[in-house]
């Protein structure tokens, strides 16, 4: 059953689901648990949300180059991810900086603790950084597109 299941879905419906998935578990570690994300993780949010509104482009459409489209996204979120984890590493120094306008004492007070540095691991999984699995899930994305791709011009050809 599951295995018809995984017959019956493309490739793009697939990368769509994980995209919406790891979208709604961002918002909802941040949200629901209360962890403030790093300037990094925004980024990469950014990158999913334009991936899944082009995947889903893609399963409207008949354009086989929205495919290519998907890989801009791609490739912006793992150059993110991998500063991002590289910084975490200590192999790099952090990038970040912050983007608030602060006021009043308060305010300073407030931002230093609710603030995430960059070089921090905020969101881990088993003591993994979530930084590696999205570097690794945007690369499989990746190389499915561009195999996808290079697949429909060969059948064309």
């Amino acid at each position: 059953m599951i295995s018809r299941l995984v017959r019956d879905i493309s490739s793009t419906k697939l990368m769509a689901i994980l995209s919406a998935m790891a979208i709604i578990s961002s918002y909802w570690v941040e949200f629901g648990l209360h962890r403030p994300p790093c300037h990094f993780c925004i980024l990469q949010r950014y990158s999913y949300i334009t991936l899944f509104i082009l995947l889903v482009y893609k399963c409207l459409s008949t354009n086989s180059k929205a495919d290519l489209f998907a890989l801009g996204p791609i490739f912006f979120g793992i150059g993110i991810g991998v500063v991002q984890l590289l910084s975490q590493l200590g192999l790099v120094g952090s990038r970040c900086s912050s983007s608030r306008k602060i006021s009043s004492l308060e305010a300073f007070s407030h931002h230093l603790e609710t603030a995430q540095n960059c070089d921090t691991i905020s969101w881990s999984v088993f003591n993994i950084p979530i930084s590696f699995f999205s570097v690794i899930m945007l690369g499989i994305f990746g190389i499915i597109i561009i195999h996808s791709y290079a697949r429909e011009k060969k059948a064309l050809s």
